[in-house]
């Protein structure tokens, strides 16, 4: 459940539809947040944004390096910011099966 007057607003959230809902409210279930972070938005994303996400519910945060090139993946209960360069694998909870995501293209056309 979301606290009062608290914001989840990542690059990307991912969540699962509300029955019988349509406005932001009625969004209960929070599947996945990523942030793009660089070398200005690392800290606050790491030490403030992923903490705040997690309490709130958010079954997985990612967040893709831009500097290092890797998906940083931390799941509630398990070590934060487990590094991924190659791919990375995402099991929605309740739906059964995973997705494949290649991280070298996210970086394709980067300095």
């Amino acid at each position: 459940m979301l606290r009062p007057k608290t914001q989840l607003e990542p690059d990307i959230l991912v969540f699962r539809s509300p029955v019988g809902g349509s406005t932001w409210e009625a969004v209960q279930e929070h599947l996945l947040a990523v942030e793009t972070a660089s070398r200005w938005t690392v800290i606050s994303i790491r030490d403030f944004k992923r903490p705040a996400d997690l309490d709130l519910g958010v079954g997985e945060v990612w967040r893709v390096d831009l500097d290092n090139r890797v998906v940083l993946v931390t799941k509630p209960g398990e070590s934060p910011d487990v590094a991924y360069g190659d791919e990375v694998r995402w099991s929605p909870k309740g739906l059964g099966r995973s997705f494949r995501v290649e991280v070298e293209p996210l970086f394709r056309g980067l300095p």
